[in-house]
């Protein structure tokens, strides 16, 4: 019978071959990962807001009365919102500028210290949360209560 000869294979440079793709793989992998978790993180577009409030409750209305507002925000910009205690919303947020019970002691477009709003207790009772928003932040949160 006849033998062929036969070619023999180095495969010594084979196996650092594979470790550097793998290393080059794992690693690209991971500045990727790590690339699509902090890309989200950014700085608030705006300085956060603080917002003071007194409410009391006048005969059967909450009257919310602003005592306290730095930056001064526009009226446009900060929402309403009323969450009954089963955390469901039941007043849906619109812009204060838009809440026919706003009243804007210094009409020009901001809110200012001695701004005020009333909605009634009967619809928004004891327990209920009163919250001001905007795009970013809950600027106020405070329970309804007598």
């Amino acid at each position: 019978m006849m033998q062929f000869p036969s070619k023999a294979i180095d495969d010594r440079a084979i196996t650092p071959v594979i470790a550097v793709v793998l290393l080059l793989g794992i690693t690209v992998t991971l500045v990727g990962v790590m690339w699509v978790a902090f890309s989200n993180i950014t700085p608030p577009k705006e300085r956060p807001v603080f917002i003071g409030c007194d409410v009391h409750m006048y005969g059967r209305n909450w009257s919310v009365t602003v005592v306290e507002v730095e930056p001064r925000p526009s009226t446009h910009e900060v929402s309403i919102v009323i969450v009954d205690e089963n955390g469901n919303v039941s007043l849906k947020p619109p812009p204060l500028s838009d809440f026919p019970e706003f009243h804007d002691s210094w009409p020009n477009g901001t809110l200012n210290p001695g701004d005020y709003m009333w909605f009634s207790a009967d619809t928004y009772p004891m327990g209920d949360t009163l919250m001001l928003i905007n795009e970013y932040q809950t600027m106020y949160s405070r329970m309804l209560w007598g």
